[in-house]
């Protein structure tokens, strides 16, 4: 799942920048189209933890994620 490969892209930030990014995570207020996970992304590509073309994976992940959920809390019952 996203959330888990972004939380393990975070455990290689060193220790100064994982609390950073968890208060900034904290103080987040989402607002559309900037989610928490685009935040995570950008703040993993700012700091060097993943380069171009893993934050180019990891912004496909969210699409792909975004659109299926709301496929999936959409469907009819």
């Amino acid at each position: 799942m996203l959330k888990d490969y972004l939380e393990g892209l975070i455990k290689e930030l060193q220790p100064k920048n994982q609390r950073l990014i968890n208060a900034r995570l904290g103080r987040l207020k989402s607002v559309f189209p900037f989610t928490e996970y685009e935040y995570v992304i950008m703040f993993l590509f700012s700091k060097g933890i993943i380069k171009f073309r893993q934050y180019f994976e990891a912004i496909l992940k969210y699409i792909i994620f975004c659109h299926f959920e709301s496929v999936i809390y959409s469907a009819p019952d």
